[in-house]
């Protein structure tokens, strides 16, 4: 309980700042994916809504307030949301929330197969402890399953302990 509301001040004393530098883009930004990591999609939205209008060619600003809005609707990825998924890719096409929930938008409209196959791109591509790998993962388990289709060989393995080599000299 005392990390929970470590968390808290820390977003609160965010917002206090940020209502002193309302210029600050970065900062709503970081807002907005704070109260989306909390729980609180709804209360990002605001947020995010200020970041974008401040950084309108951030990927990362449009994918998190689409995020936040799927966060509001219960998982389904809106119209609105979607476009701003697009919005994100057409600025950064590796952005991976982005990458993400378009597939998952693919998914909730009858193309799983496709959808499957854009998440395992991007496990495949993106770092092994990237800390949404494991949702990612299970997202991609549980999707195999339901279609009946064997990924075992398909996902590249996640060894503990990743510690890049040393180049020989």
């Amino acid at each position: 309980a005392t990390e929970i509301a470590d968390v808290d001040s820390m977003i609160s004393r965010l917002a206090a700042r940020l209502e002193k530098n309302p210029d600050d883009g970065e900062g709503f930004r970081m807002l907005g994916w704070s109260y989306v990591m909390t729980g609180h999609p709804d209360k990002a939205l605001a947020p995010y809504k200020r970041a974008l209008a401040l950084l309108p060619a951030s990927a990362t600003a449009n994918a998190g307030y689409g995020e936040a809005l799927v966060g509001t609707q219960g998982g389904r990825v809106t119209d609105e949301a979607k476009a701003a998924f697009d919005k994100a890719i057409g600025l950064d096409p590796a952005e991976p929330r982005a990458r993400y929930f378009l597939a998952l938008w693919q998914a909730q409209h009858g193309q799983e197969k496709q959808a499957l196959d854009k998440w395992l791109e991007l496990t495949n591509s993106a770092p092994a402890d990237a800390a949404w790998q494991p949702d990612l993962r299970r997202q991609i388990t549980t999707t195999a399953a339901r279609l009946g289709v064997d990924v075992s060989g398909r996902i590249k393995p996640v060894t503990s302990g990743m510690t890049p080599a040393l180049p020989s000299s």
